[in-house]
């Protein structure tokens, strides 16, 4: 196995469910985040010669995965769906809020759903 694909596969193999678990809350059904996910790897893979190692590696993949779902919507000429965290599956240990005041849990509160869950995720997992 080559050096760029053994890197790929370390970078990509630990977030394979929450990739999937992201598709799967943007498009609304499994067969949809199939698709998306697969396009999302492929663009990734195309992409990783230009990725620099001193990137956070997660954002990065994000990024591509939430444009290329903006660009499957545009192609059906639907609007990209907002992430509703009802929506979501939930995820093996849900995001805490321990260690936020109560002013920072009432200023998270006020956000769309979309951002309150990037926050709560940032969060708890960095």
């Amino acid at each position: 196995m080559d050096e760029a694909r053994f890197t790929f596969e370390r970078f990509t193999l630990p977030l394979k469910g929450e990739i999937h678990r992201a598709a799967r809350a943007l498009t609304g059904n499994d067969a949809d985040a199939l698709d998306l996910t697969q396009e999302a790897y492929l663009r990734a893979w195309r992409a990783f010669p230009s990725y620099r190692e001193n990137e956070r590696f997660r954002p990065w993949f994000f990024t591509i995965l939430r444009h290329a779902h903006v660009d499957a919507c545009r192609r059906r000429k639907v609007r990209p769906a907002t992430v509703d965290p009802g929506e979501m599956e939930e995820p093996a240990a849900p995001p805490s809020t321990d260690g936020l005041s109560e002013e920072m849990q009432a200023a998270l509160e006020r956000l769309r759903p979309a951002h309150h869950l990037l926050l709560l995720l940032r969060h708890a997992q960095g």
